[in-house]
C-alpha cells in the first residue's frame, strides 16, 4: 500500500494533543484521564509533552511558543470533532480481529486505531480508493460466494439463541430453533454452519452529522460469510416488529452497500 502521512503515538501523547481542543468524546479511544488524580494527570501531560518534543512532533519555537505541523493539526482535529465517523470491525478466519475508526473532518479523512495496548496509529486517508483499500478484508474481494437462496428474516432473539447454541457446540439445537421459527431444514443447516464456523464476519457503522444534534443519525449493516454462503445482514422494522434480514450477497454487492453507507465529505 502506498504510504500516506501517519503518526504513531502512545495514549498519553495522543490524549495530551487531543485535550488541547477541549473536552470531547473521542470515538476509538477511551478517556484515560477518568479516575486519575489531578497530580497524575499533570505528570502524564508533562511526560507526554517532553516525549513529543524529543520526537520532533512538537517543536519549541520560543520559550512560550510551540510549533506543530499543519497536517498533524488537521489530523487531530478530524479525530476530535469530526463531521461523521465510520466504525468498522471485522474478523477473517486465521487472522486477528481488527477494529478501525474513520473520522471525516472539514478538510481531510483520518483513520485511528489501536495497534497494541496503549499505542495508536493515525493516518490521513487521501481518497475513497485508499479507504476501500484499507477495508479490502471487509469487502470480501477474495471470495466468489453467493447465496443462491432468497432473502430471509428472523427475530433478533431467534438469531441470538441460534448463535449461543452454536457457540456451545450444539448445532442440532441451533437447527431445531431455526426450524421452529419456520426455516426449511437446508436453510437452517446453512445458517447454523456459518454461525458455527464463520469464514468472515464484520460490522460497519456510520455516525453521521455528529456536530448537528438535530440531524444526527446512526446506520449500519453486518456481513456473515460461511464456507459456501455470504450474507449482508440488515435490521428492519415491519408492523412495529423489529427483526434482522439476511440478504444473499457476493463481493460486488458488499462493496456497493459499503459505498452506499459511506458519509459524504461536507466540502465535496
Amino acid at each position: 500500500m502506498e504510504h500516506y502521512s501517519s503518526l504513531e503515538l502512545d495514549e498519553d501523547e495522543l490524549w495530551f494533543l487531543l485535550s488541547e481542543y477541549g473536552s470531547g468524546i473521542i470515538v476509538g479511544m477511551y478517556d484515560i484521564y477518568h479516575g486519575r488524580r489531578s497530580e497524575e494527570i499533570r505528570a502524564a501531560n508533562e511526560t507526554a509533552f517532553q516525549s513529543l518534543v524529543q520526537r520532533g512532533i512538537l517543536q519549541l519555537a520560543s520559550e512560550n511558543e510551540v510549533f506543530i505541523a499543519g497536517w498533524i493539526i488537521s489530523l487531530l482535529g478530524a479525530c476530535h470533532h469530526p463531521d461523521h465517523s465510520l466504525i468498522v470491525q471485522y474478523k477473517v478466519v486465521g487472522e486477528s480481529p481488527r477494529r478501525a475508526f474513520i473520522h471525516y473532518g472539514n478538510n481531510l479523512v483520518a483513520e485511528l486505531y489501536e495497534t497494541q495496548t496503549n499505542k495508536y496509529h493515525l493516518r490521513i486517508v487521501p481518497d475513497q480508493e485508499a479507504l476501500l483499500d484499507l477495508f479490502d478484508g471487509v469487502l470480501c474481494s477474495d471470495t466468489n460466494s453467493l447465496c443462491g437462496e432468497r432473502e430471509f428474516r428472523l427475530t433478533a432473539s431467534t438469531l441470538f439463541r441460534a448463535r449461543d447454541l452454536c457457540f456451545k457446540g450444539n448445532l442440532q439445537g441451533s437447527e431445531k430453533a431455526l426450524i421452529a421459527e419456520g426455516f426449511e431444514e437446508e436453510q437452517a443447516q446453512r445458517l447454523t454452519r456459518s454461525l458455527y464456523k464463520p469464514v468472515r464476519n464484520a460490522s460497519v457503522i456510520v455516525i453521521a452529522n455528529r456536530n448537528t444534534v438535530n440531524t444526527q443519525y446512526v446506520q449500519g449493516f453486518s456481513i456473515l460469510e460461511g464456507s459456501d454462503n455470504l450474507w449482508i445482514i440488515e435490521p428492519y422494522e415491519e408492523n412495529s416488529e423489529e427483526g434482522i434480514a439476511f440478504i444473499p450477497a457476493n463481493a460486488e454487492k458488499v462493496r456497493a452497500r459499503f459505498l452506499e453507507i459511506l458519509p459524504r465529505r461536507s466540502n465535496a
